[in-house]
């Protein structure tokens, strides 16, 4: 009877720190999704962006309201990409398809990193920690 006690305790709490992590990735979830755009001025007007995750945290999408590219290959008008981990401020994940590869020959980690409630820039696990793109710009609704 107290081993089953035990166990249910256990449990309790396992579920407990599952959802206060699930939470704080819901919370970054929230914040990065919505419309974006790469340049600060005119914004959204062409060639803007929506960030979704679906339920469950696992999966990102970025649906281009025009083609998007990967260097060299062809159009694609949503991006997927396998969520690895969540920190801070910070994704990292892998984009579904990519052919490029990091200078040890495997597939590329990016990371999507917040720097304000309103921007975010690209990072890759190939770069210095602190090594982003140019900003993009969170759209006005």
């Amino acid at each position: 009877m107290k081993f089953r006690l035990f166990q249910i305790l256990f449990i309790l709490l396992l579920s407990a720190c599952s959802t206060s992590f699930k939470d704080k990735n819901r919370e970054l979830i929230s914040n990065l999704e919505g419309v974006w755009d790469e340049v600060s001025e005119n914004r959204c007007k062409e060639g803007f962006k929506t960030i979704e995750f679906s339920d469950d945290g696992n999966k990102l999408f970025i649906l281009y309201s025009e083609a998007g590219y990967i260097e060299g290959g062809e159009s694609r008008k949503i991006f997927e990409y396998e969520v690895l981990n969540f920190s801070n401020n910070r994704v990292r994940m892998i984009l579904k398809d990519d052919p490029r590869l990091d200078s040890s020959g495997n597939p590329v980690v990016w990371h999507l990193v917040t720097k304000t409630k309103d921007t975010f820039c690209w990072g890759r696990d190939d770069w210095p920690l602190e090594s982003c793109t140019p900003l993009r710009f969170r759209c006005e609704t």
